[in-house]
């Protein structure tokens, strides 16, 4: 599990694979990023790096007090500028 500061808070999120393509998988209200797991092995290739973050408030990562929708798309957007990533395949469910 690796982790970053966003906001003075630590996001944590995993990541598999070296490829320049990346896909990011975000997960559901009340779970957090082992419910991606056994899919991202699935899709895992030498192409692709899977990267599964971990909600605030959920998993690895700290409680903020004022969650939001768009508190939730900036730290996907932190993770994708400390992994140096451009484009990505993004893939949620529920609330992700």
């Amino acid at each position: 599990m690796k982790s970053l500061k966003y906001s003075g808070k630590r996001v944590g999120f995993k990541t598999n694979g070296r490829g320049k393509k990346a896909i990011v998988f975000l997960h559901g209200f009340c779970e957090d990023s082992c419910i991606w797991d056994d899919f991202k092995k699935d899709l895992l290739t030498e192409k692709e790096r899977v990267i599964a973050i971990d909600f605030p408030g959920f998993g690895k990562s700290e409680v903020v007090e004022n969650l939001s929708i768009d508190y939730m798309a900036d730290v996907v957007h932190a993770v994708m500028e400390d992994q140096k990533l451009e484009k990505i395949i993004l893939i949620g469910h529920s609330m992700g």
